[in-house]
């Protein structure tokens, strides 16, 4: 989640009661205005306090507790002023530097063998609600990875890690009240997802921000950080099925439904639509994906299906994810039709014994032999169907150059669930034509041994690194299991090395920090560590065993029907 709206907020809806009693309402008090910008406000002559800014560092090792505060600032000297920014050392380490923009901590593994944190502080001159923005990013990609820290009074606010290679980085906005003489402290640290603290090519950028005022876009009075409807002007806040969104954008207005899902998307949420499950939209349907021919990139294809009872006008329809390609106008497909759109027709069509002239090109892109999301919308860019695919259990490796294509067994069932599709090797592709199984719904997959039980991807704000972050496994049946050379293949990087006996019913808490979360949940049964970071986005965890079989596999959310409270809430 990009905002995080809990620090103070009530605060902020005091001094907007408060506005509004000393001179009623006045939609211009709520616009924001720049006060100060770390880029806008560099100074070229190195002069420290200039516009309110002061360069620094923090010293993590001499400090010993590894916890900043306001005090352990180190402001840079002048004599550490080098024309176009602050570093300690003219060349070579300390690489502790800090410019306009750029930013470079010292690791541990760097001399004098200090991880240094070089930090941007703004001293306030204004007293009333603000908006930080601070924006954190990598320059040289080749690096290991870091973390934006944002700080006010030294408690920290807000923090993200930056994966190695992450040229865009996070940008994000946090909503405070300021008093004149407090401090905001931008922090560049060298951890990466994998929790190293080295500052192997850790050149980095940030931002720091502060407007005044408080963002109003919809000009009723309240700040959009409270707002239950922020871009629809509701000054009275009605909420009559309190489910936190306000009746004047609910899509539900009496019903609970606060994840607003609408899966028919006519604008009516499935809480209170009469309709029942949701047939796919339009009827059409990515139907079969031939990712990887086993004959060559030449033979790559996507079939759409029109399961519906009408013919559909795909004009200006579009894939976005997977491939490139918008639809010519008149393009059809007709009721019971297939549509084969594929990267060389003149190939595909007598391999199969096509007419050429009847598939559709698509130019320019390639679908990936390691899987990825392809999505298809129509002229008005809602979403019509999309599937993340894979070459990696639970997804039957049949398709993946083995001479099999990935072909759906239920139109009407949930696209991207792995067990709709059949993907095997003595099954051929079958463009422009009925797949080889329809099964509807599909089989369910059976139970299984070891099941993926709990996830915590996305901790607390008082753990900035996820270091708590964990799986659970449980043993659903009778007899013992030894898990020595069961595998994480997707989502973390972990294998079991060594016996290790799972009772019956017995759980294990797989972690990737163990002592970290055994001093966090006061546990002691675990295993650990992984490598890697599970994603705050959300992504697929795959469990194998000994000899590489899929044990379970299960794709989690931040979206939908998956619980908000999981994602940084404190719960899993």
């Amino acid at each position: 989640m990009n905002r995080d709206m809990k620090y103070n907020s009530p605060l902020v809806v005091l001094f907007i009661v408060v506005l509004l009693a000393l001179g009623g309402f006045c939609p211009e008090l709520l616009r924001a205005d720049t006060v100060a910008d770390s880029v806008d406000d560099w100074s070229t002559t190195g002069e420290q306090g200039a516009n309110g800014w002061s360069y620094g560092y923090y010293n993590l090792t001499e400090d010993g507790n590894n916890s900043y505060s306001a005090d352990e600032f180190i402001e840079f000297e002048a004599a550490h002023w080098r024309g176009e920014g602050w570093r300690l050392t003219p060349s070579n380490c300390p690489w502790t530097y800090i410019a306009q923009e750029g930013v470079h901590p010292n690791g541990t593994n760097s001399c004098p063998g200090e991880e240094h944190w070089p930090i941007r502080r703004w001293t306030s001159d204004i007293a009333g609600a603000v908006e930080v923005t601070w924006h954190t990013r990598e320059v040289n990609l080749a690096g290991a990875g870091v973390s934006g820290l944002l700080f006010h009074n030294g408690e920290l606010l807000d923090s993200a890690v930056i994966a190695a290679g992450d040229g865009a980085g996070v940008t994000r906005t946090v909503d405070i009240i300021l008093a004149v003489g407090d401090v905001l402290d931008l922090a560049n640290s060298p951890v990466g997802p994998n929790s190293n603290r080295s500052d192997g090519a850790d050149g980095s950028a940030n931002r720091l921000t502060i407007e005044d005022g408080v963002n109003d876009p919809d000009a009723d009075g309240v700040n959009s950080a409270e707002d239950n409807c922020p871009e629809d002007a509701n000054a009275g806040q009605a909420d009559a099925d309190g489910d936190n969104v306000g009746d004047a954008c609910d899509n539900c207005p009496n019903d609970e439904n606060a994840d607003q899902r609408d899966r028919d998307r006519d604008g009516l949420g499935d809480a209170c639509d009469e309709v029942e499950e949701a047939s796919p939209r339009y009827g059409v349907v990515i139907n079969e994906i031939h990712y990887n021919p086993q004959e060559g990139a030449d033979l790559e294809f996507i079939e759409l299906y029109n399961s519906g009872a009408l013919t559909v006008d795909l004009s200006r329809w579009a894939f976005t994810g997977g491939i490139r390609h918008e639809f010519e106008a008149g393009t059809v497909i007709e009721s019971g039709g297939f549509l084969v759109i594929c990267r060389n027709p003149l190939a595909l069509g007598p391999e199969f014994g096509l007419v050429p002239s009847r598939l559709v090109l698509w130019a320019g892109s390639a679908l990936d032999n390691g899987g990825e999301n392809i999505e298809l919308i129509d002229a008005t860019s809602a979403v019509v169907d999309s599937v993340r695919y894979d070459d990696d259990a639970p997804w039957e490796a049949g398709a993946d150059g083995a001479g099999g294509s990935l072909q759906r067994l239920c139109a009407l069932f949930e696209t991207d669930n792995p067990r709709n599709w059949r993907g095997r090797a003595d099954v051929a592709p079958t463009p422009m034509a009925v797949n080889a199984a329809i099964e509807c719904p599909p089989p369910p997959r059976p139970s299984p041994a070891i099941a993926i039980n709990e996830i915590m991807y996305h901790t607390v704000d008082n753990d900035p690194y996820d270091l708590r972050e964990y799986i659970e496994l449980t043993n659903t049946t009778t007899a013992p299991i030894d898990l020595q050379g069961y595998c994480f293949t997707q989502g973390v990087d972990f294998c079991f090395a060594e016996s290790t006996v799972l009772l019956p019913g017995g759980y294990l808490v797989v972690c990737r920090d163990e002592a970290a979360a055994r001093d966090g949940y006061g546990i002691s049964n675990t295993i650990g560590d992984w490598e890697g970071q599970l994603s705050n986005d959300g992504e697929r965890i795959t469990l194998v065993d000994a000899a590489g079989a899929l044990v379970d596999s299960t794709r989690y959310g931040e979206t939908q029907d998956w619980n908000v409270g999981a994602d940084g809430l404190g719960y899993s």
